[in-house]
């Protein structure tokens, strides 16, 4: 299992574009609910990464969508205001997540459950329809369904140097 330590320290050394301006502090308390929530909900330090790299690649875990579903974004953000959060799951997959208000611990909890139970499912549905399980997983999460998709190899590889990055923030 890995700290929700470990998550913030990974996730504190990718800060995203539109938070350059906000100090390390403001981030750090800003992300620790979803710090929390990765470790909460991930099954393995595998897990963790493959969260970790979603988020890095749907949101970069911008604080305006972590705290606030990406209101005051323009229109044209989170897929046109048809998906929310950091991992930006929709409201036809992730119910539980959208029973809350964007931005609440239970919301970010919610949404990182529904996050893993979807990679969860996709790996094992879709395993067939790319590299590895991963690819298919990864692919699946930005398609809605099982198919071959360009970017996930791109996603695999986040992952997998989000897992050294992990296991090494797990030893401080």
């Amino acid at each position: 299992m890995i700290s929700a330590a470990a998550v913030l320290a990974v996730l504190l050394l990718h800060p995203s574009w539109s938070d350059r301006h906000v100090s390390p502090d403001v981030r750090a308390r800003a992300l620790t609910p979803v710090a929390e929530a990765i470790a909460e909900a991930s099954g393995s330090t595998a897990e963790a990464a493959r969260l970790v790299a979603l988020g890095l690649h749907e949101s970069r875990f911008g604080i305006s969508v972590v705290r606030d579903g990406c209101s005051g974004l323009p229109a044209s953000a989170c897929d046109r205001r048809r998906a929310r959060g950091a991992w930006q799951l929709h409201s036809a997959a992730c119910v539980e997540a959208y029973e809350h208000r964007a931005g609440t611990e239970a919301s970010i909890h919610a949404e990182a459950r529904c996050a893993v139970r979807l990679m969860r499912g996709y790996m094992s549905s879709c395993r067939e329809h790319g590299a590895s399980p991963a690819h298919a997983a990864f692919a699946a999460m930005a398609l809605g369904h099982c198919g071959l998709w360009v970017g996930s190899d791109q996603r695999v590889q986040t992952a997998r140097r989000i897992e050294r990055e992990l296991l090494k923030a797990g030893k401080q």
